[in-house]
């Protein structure tokens, strides 16, 4: 049954795919709720499609690193990366 609806699921994306290439259309266009998308797939599984390394580029790692400054604080920042740092890696270590 799972192996079913998934099935489903791939054949209902495509031919709305199909259909928006074909209309010369966006999901915009047609009005997709993505919030409610994303309220369905979860975020998680979201995250999952998009890839840790594609959000990472999509999202800047300069944005990523000044959001976490703020949020967290340089000196949490600093903590983390000393645990994460090998110990003969370390300014000033011989």
């Amino acid at each position: 049954m799972r192996a079913d609806l998934q099935w489903l699921q791939e054949l209902h994306v495509e031919q709305l795919r199909e259909v928006l290439e074909m209309k010369q259309l966006t999901p915009d266009q047609i009005g997709l709720d993505y919030e409610a998308l994303l309220a369905l797939i979860g975020k998680e599984r979201a995250l999952t499609l998009i890839g840790k390394e594609e959000a990472l580029d999509l999202i800047g790692k300069e944005a990523i690193l000044e959001d976490l400054l703020r949020r967290q604080g340089e000196q949490w920042l600093r903590e983390q990366l000393e645990r994460r740092t090998p110990p003969s890696a370390a300014p000033g270590a011989s």
